[in-house]
This record gives C-alpha cells, sequence and structure tokens, in this order.
C-alpha cells in the first residue's frame, strides 16, 4: 500500500514542485520513512530560498541515523547555502559542533561553539548552552581556545566564509 501510494505521489507531483516535496519529506520524516524523507528534501533544496532549511532537514536525519560524515556534509552545505538567516547561521553552528563532538573531533566542536559564543554568547539549547558545552569539551578533552580568525569577533554575518578560512572550504 505503502509503494502504491508512492507512486501515486511521483506521477501527480512535479518535480520542481519544491513546497510538496518539503511537506512531503517532513512527513516521511515524521512517519520514520527517512530514506523517502531524504530524497523529498533533496528535491525540495533544489529551490534555492528551501536550500538552507532542506539540508538542514537531512542533516538532522544523518544525524539520528548515527551518519555523522554525511550529517556534517549536509549540514556545511546547509551553512554554505546563499539564502540563510542569520538564525539559521547560529543554529547551523551549533549542530555542526555538536555532530563534530559526537564524531570525537573536539578542536573543531570547540571551534564551532566558540565562534557562536563569541557572536551570540546566550545561545541556548536543551542539549546545553554554548557555555556549558565549552566548558565540557574543555575540561573533557583538553581541548583548548583556538584563535579565531580575523574578523570574526565583530561580522557574524558571513560566518560561511570566515569558517572556511578557518577550516577550509567544505570541511
Amino acid at each position: 500500500m505503502l509503494e502504491q501510494f508512492r507512486e501515486g505521489i511521483r506521477r501527480q507531483i512535479d518535480e520542481g514542485d519544491a513546497q510538496t516535496h518539503y511537506d512531503l519529506g517532513v512527513a516521511y520524516n515524521e512517519m520514520g520513512l527517512h530514506s523517502d524523507a531524504i530524497n523529498e528534501l533533496t528535491l525540495a533544496a533544489r529551490d534555492p530560498k528551501r536550500e538552507c532549511v532542506c539540508l538542514s532537514l537531512i542533516g538532522s536525519i544523518q544525524l539520528s541515523l548515527g551518519d555523522l560524515n554525511t550529517a556534517l556534509e549536509a549540514f556545511h552545505r546547509a551553512l554554505n547555502s546563499e539564502h540563510k538567516t542569520p538564525e539559521q547561521q547560529q543554529a547551523l553552528a551549533y549542530e555542526i559542533a555538536n555532530a563534530y563532538e559526537m564524531n570525537s573531533q573536539p578542536d573543531q566542536a570547540l571551534r564551532y561553539f566558540e565562534w557562536l559564543a563569541t557572536y551570540l554568547p546566550d545561545y541556548g539549547d536543551p542539549r546545553g548552552s554554548v557555555a556549558e558545552r565549552i566548558q565540557a569539551l574543555r575540561s573533557g578533552s583538553g581541548a583548548q581556545r583556538r584563535p579565531l580568525p580575523t574578523g570574526l569577533e565583530t561580522d557574524g554575518e558571513d560566518v560561511d566564509s570566515a569558517l572556511d578560512d578557518v577550516f577550509g572550504k567544505g570541511s
């Protein structure tokens, strides 16, 4: 029955209908159909205005599946999206830092958490505030504060460019 539903969807929905593909991706994810969700969100991400949100959701799905490297790739692609808000940048910095920490890469995690703390020191998350996460990384792994790239301290508007200076493009 599910396969008939999928086939009906494929016949009725134009590949360029980003809103419908996004909605399907969210619905599939909520039903636990992760592969279908990723496929629909990938189609929806072709719309530049939806790219950041869709890639972020794909990253979250991959993270929940334990595929940390693929999650990081999706989060980095989302961070490099042309159409993103400062709030999306901040959330992505937290997600990237969290994924790096989960992937036993404390130095990379610390860099993203420190950037976020510099840009928005009160950023909170149910998984822990930025200050708590930084403290845990420094005490648990020996990770130390690294100098931020020039200009990052005061200019949060071009985070993807500044982070590329630190980590290299697409890291």
